[in-house]
Formats: C-alpha cells, structure tokens, sequence
C-alpha cells in the first residue's frame, strides 16, 4: 500500500489559515470599533470643553438684568406677558415654597 501525499501550503495547515483569517477579520473589526469610539469621545470632549469655556465666561447670577434673561429664554418673557395680561401677578406654588412676604 502506498502512502498519497497532498501538498500543503506555506501558511500551514488549512484549519491555522481558516483561523488566522478569522482572527484577523476580528481584528479589523475591533480597530474599526475602538477608532469609532475614539471619535465619539473627541466629539463629546470638544462638546465639554466648550460647555466650561461658556460656564468660565458666563456672568455672575447676580449681574444679570431681565432683558438679559428675556434675551437668552424668549418663552420666559411670552409666560410672564401672558400672565400680566390674564392679571396673574403671583406664580402658583410660590408661597408655598418660599412663603408669604406680606
């Protein structure tokens, strides 16, 4: 009886060349994952940093005017308009809070 042998490939055995592909299409998956990841994280730490440049230039509570505050929330000033005009001059749960000053 004699022996048939099959050539083999420099890269090893089939099953080592199925895994080697396998491990390395994983591992293209996980770069593409960890690079998306790592742009996210860019994004959201230029996000914060904005957010404490604005908070460090931000004026003191104290300094602002109604104009001021009318001009960075406009639906503050329709609330208190509207309310002028149906004669509400107190905000409902106020007292109950902060209690009755007069």
């Amino acid at each position: 009886m004699s022996r048939v042998h099959l050539p083999t490939s420099e890269a090893g055995p089939p099953s080592a060349t199925l895994q080697t592909a396998s491990d390395t299409a994983v591992s293209v998956s996980q770069t593409e994952q960890a690079k998306a990841t790592a742009s996210k994280i860019e994004t959201e730490l230029a996000d914060l940093k904005a957010t404490l440049q604005n908070i460090e230039q931000a004026r003191p509570f104290n300094q602002l005017s109604t104009d001021d505050v009318i001009k960075a929330r406009p639906e503050i000033g329709r609330t208190v308009e509207e309310m002028v005009k149906k004669g509400k001059w107190s905000t409902p749960g106020y007292d109950a809070t902060f209690g009755n000053l007069s």
